[in-house]
């Protein structure tokens, strides 16, 4: 189905194969306290505005920024940090 922003509930799970949580951390100064680091256990995490995600291991996470110019739009993806 339709997959909506968590804007109002934070955190939103579906029960996929394999499990996904989508948080939104827009209106949040810290995630500190939501869970999401117990949800990396075994959901697949994306996350929106991730700077305020305290607990982000860089080196297990991807990044994908959307940039929006005119009409055009690009899409970037970079993989885990390799350490």
């Amino acid at each position: 189905g339709p997959v909506r922003s968590p804007t109002f509930n934070l955190v939103q799970v579906f029960e996929t194969n394999p499990r996904v949580a989508h948080t939104d951390l827009y209106r949040v100064a810290s995630s500190e306290g939501l869970g999401l680091d117990e949800l990396m256990a075994d959901h697949l995490l994306l996350v929106e505005w991730p700077d305020r995600f305290t607990e982000l291991p860089a080196n297990e996470c991807w990044r994908v920024t959307l940039a929006f110019e005119d009409e055009a739009r690009a899409i970037t993806v970079q993989p885990p940090e390799i350490r």
